[in-house]
């Protein structure tokens, strides 16, 4: 596959998600504590990188190409307020024994508004062909609190589940897409990763919630 259709399978749809987004519910980000990057290196040597600290949308790429080795690593996201979407990865594709590396990093941490449930899917991809070519792909989400892993997908693997978050401990997410080559050969990480926030009601909200449900029925039978 050319390094130019690669690119292209990479630039995948973000997962989405429709549902319950109320505007006091969601994610608090850690000032100081969110990075996102896209970097390529060629003989240990950073040839192309973008990056931003920013919360909300963000697309960054960084690319090599001589004709013979290639690097590629890209990442589209945004962190919002009660959803996270990731899809990028990286990559390289060389006729030649060259080393070359691609890196596609996100992570940020970040606390709840409130006791609830992160609704995820999450998609990761992991091939390396060629003496010495190296893929690693992983994503994590880990209760800094507790020091406990709540969630790793590594490798190759598609799913979708939901875990339970206190509103009084910290989490820090961290997805990495990591390539490296020092052979002919080709390598290729990447992910599409969702995430939802959703708040467990008050018990004043779950009545108000059941409230509004009994008078539409009532409604509904007088009409």
């Amino acid at each position: 596959m050319s390094l130019s259709a690669r690119a292209a399978a990479l630039a995948v749809t973000v997962v989405s998600f429709v549902g319950y987004s109320a505007a006091h519910a969601g994610f608090i980000y850690a000032p100081g504590h969110t990075n996102r990057v896209a970097e390529a290196w060629v003989s240990g040597s950073s040839v192309d990188a973008a990056s931003t600290t920013n919360l909300g949308p963000w697309y960054g790429d960084a690319f090599f190409n001589d004709g013979t080795s290639a690097v590629l690593a890209n990442q589209g996201s945004n962190l919002g307020d009660s959803q996270m979407t990731f899809a990028g990865g990286a990559q390289t594709s060389s006729s030649v024994a060259m080393d070359l590396m691609g890196e596609s990093i996100a992570t940020t941490r970040f606390s709840v508004t409130s006791a609830g449930s992160l609704n995820w899917i999450v998609t990761t991809n992991s091939l390396a062909n060629g003496f010495e070519n190296v893929s690693e792909m992983s994503v994590t989400i880990v209760n800094l609190t507790t020091g406990q892993f709540l969630f790793a997908r590594v490798g190759n693997s598609s799913g979708n589940g939901s875990i339970q978050l206190l509103g009084t401990h910290t989490y820090e997410l961290n997805i990495r897409a990591h390539v490296s080559s020092g052979s002919s050969g080709s390598t290729a990480a990447t992910y599409n990763a969702g995430l939802e926030f959703v708040a467990v009601p008050t018990p004043g909200t779950a009545a108000m919630l059941a409230l509004a449900a009994f008078t539409a029925r009532a409604r509904r039978r007088t009409a």
